[in-house]
């Protein structure tokens, strides 16, 4: 007598259920891979809100301030500048600076894009469907990503352009024309910013795998030379006809800030090792997922032989990108979604070593684990906005309505001349090695007639006695007295160029003015101003060098402010900081 099939529990019920579903087809796509495509979807609406809301960073202040340089004639540096070509466009938006950054973050989205296509066609080549949208969607949903994907910097452009060199390398590893296009978009990447060229091993490995291959190796040796080439000539090539676009020489400050290319070399660890651990709090599931495709390749890569060993070398080298966070200093978050791109593949990779049957199930599980980060960290980049930065720049135009030389950390009045260095780390650390204070030179040549308090070190009001020097990542004292004995606050973190005095009874005092102007007297007492007796609320003209300023009856405080009674909002200051970190 034959026995009876055991009967399915209900939860065995269940579970089959979910298996079958996770392999259930929609027009083509699976009901797993169509689940990963709506996460997808999600991070990119996200991404969009972000780029619209989220505070702009002091970097893409300074990103759209060399657009206004290349506009007025005045940019000066070739390198990781041409991207200004493309973006002269920003300037004619309405709007103060933030509604031009926002302008430039939409377009630098909509090309992002084409980066998401390019990570998702070099995955597909290598992984099964769920795998490749899995890869995809472990990039998109990385906080860095969502919150500076978008930002308007040269990374993301030079992103696009070497996923894409990527992809024509492992789909036409044969093919000539594909090989000059691959090399072209390297070149030019190197033009849009230097650290391109942490993508070279990952290339060049890309390229010797695809050696392996049998059969033509003359013809694949032949388009990988001719990739090397035409990246070395590209970058050449435009980097002479930007240049050709560009005034002759860089300014004495300009050549404290002309180091960017020393981030490739430094070996301060510091801010790079705090953003890491940052990344591993806010992104567990993507580190996890590309612990385990990490595992997976090596395996595969010991286990296997012929075109199978080759995709796991390719992931391999992929996902090589991640260790240029041992070598590259500068790895703030904004780096992340540059590094992460071909690194993300690892993400799918961890579903190789799934079984076949459940790999849909574990799939949409992975997915959904990487949409609860996505999630938590979408929500708490809401109270990150820029509506304080939107307001203080709406003030300084209404003050100052026609452009004016100012001082600042980063150019945040993009639309201005900026007076003074990029108070970046770099920046910073080649102000200390020069180890001479600027500012004087600077007030003199320049004639900054308004100071953003945009960082510790220029709230000149709030400083500490002792706060300054590399030991406070401020300014040399020499710098800050100047600053201080030449400006005074006029609206929250503005200042405009003025002097405190202190007129003695009977006496007079000697003053000297670096910043040539109109002057509006505001004092309880008329003055004499050499010579010349003065009211308050008069306004008198002086010229760079000394004068005297006497008073007629009684001693008292004096401030000179520049300009004919200046205009003030009514409304307060924003009361948070205009950057708040990244």
């Amino acid at each position: 007598m034959s026995a009876e099939p055991a009967k399915l529990s209900s939860d065995d019920h269940r579970l089959t259920r979910l298996l079958e579903f996770g392999g259930t087809r929609f027009g083509g796509l699976s009901s797993a891979s169509l689940i990963i495509v709506l996460l997808i979807v999600a991070a990119l609406v996200f991404r969009f809100q972000l780029a619209t809301i989220y505070e702009v960073n002091w970097d893409e202040f300074l990103h759209l301030a060399k657009v206004y340089l290349h506009a007025g004639g005045d940019l000066s540096a070739p390198l990781q500048s041409i991207y200004v070509h493309a973006f002269g466009w920003v300037t004619l938006v309405d709007g103060t600076e933030v509604d031009q950054v926002v302008a430039a973050r939409l377009a630098v989205f909509a090309l992002s894009l084409g980066t998401a296509l390019f990570l998702f066609l070099i995955a597909r080549r290598l992984l099964p469907m769920e795998a490749a949208l899995l890869s995809t969607l472990g990039y998109l949903a990385f906080s860095f990503t969502l919150f500076h994907g978008n930002s308007f910097r040269t990374d993301p452009l030079a992103t696009l352009m070497l996923m894409a060199a990527l992809w024509l390398i492992v789909y036409w590893p044969k093919r000539l024309r594909a090989a000059i296009a691959a090399g072209t978009l390297i070149g030019l990447s190197g033009m849009v910013t230097i650290k391109s060229v942490l993508y070279v091993p990952t290339i060049a490995l890309v390229l010797l795998i695809t050696l392996w291959r049998n059969g033509d190796h003359r013809r694949r040796l032949l388009c990988g030379a001719m990739t090397g080439a035409t990246a070395a000539l590209s970058f050449m090539t435009f980097y002479l006809l930007h240049r050709l676009a560009l005034t002759e020489s860089a300014s004495a400050v300009a050549r404290v800030e002309g180091a960017a290319t020393k981030t490739l070399v430094e070996r301060d660890f510091f801010n790079a090792i705090a953003f890491f651990r940052l990344a591993l709090q806010q992104n567990p599931a993507f580190w996890a997922l590309t612990a385990a495709g990490m595992f997976t390749c090596l395996v595969g890569l010991a286990r296997s032989r012929g075109p199978e060993r080759e995709r796991w070398a390719m992931l391999m080298a992929c996902g090589m990108m991640l260790g240029t966070l041992l070598v590259y200093t500068n790895s703030f978050p904004y780096y992340y979604p540059f590094m992460l791109a071909p690194a993300a593949l690892l993400c799918g990779a961890a579903m190789l070593v799934v079984p076949e049957r459940v790999r849909p199930l574990v799939t949409v599980f992975a997915g959904l684990a990487l949409a609860v980060s996505m999630t938590a960290n979408f929500v708490r980049a809401q109270a990150k906005d820029m509506s304080a930065q939107r307001e203080f720049l709406e003030a300084v135009h209404s003050i100052f309505p026609e452009p004016v030389p100012y001082i600042d950390r980063a150019s945040m009045v993009a639309a201005y001349p900026k007076t003074g260095l990029f108070m970046s780390v770099w920046g910073m650390t080649n102000y200390y090695r020069l180890g001479t204070p600027i500012f004087r030179e600077v007030l003199e040549r320049d004639q900054p007639v308004f100071l953003v308090a945009n960082r510790r070190m220029l709230e000149l009001d709030d400083l500490g006695p002792d706060e300054y020097g590399p030991a406070h990542f401020g300014l040399f004292a020499e710098d800050v007295a100047v600053l201080r004995n030449n400006f005074v606050r006029h609206w929250g973190p503005l200042y405009v160029a003025g002097k405190r005095l202190t007129v003695p009874r009977g006496g007079v005092q000697t003053f000297k003015i670096l910043i040539a102007g109109t002057y509006t007297i505001e004092s309880e007492m008329d003055v004499t101003v050499n010579g010349e007796r003065r009211a308050p609320g008069e306004t008198v003209t002086l010229a760079q060098g000394r004068h005297q300023i006497g008073a007629v009856n009684e001693g008292g405080n004096v401030i000179l402010r520049w300009g004919d009674s200046l205009d003030r909002p009514s409304e307060p200051p924003p009361d948070r900081p205009l950057f708040t970190g990244f």
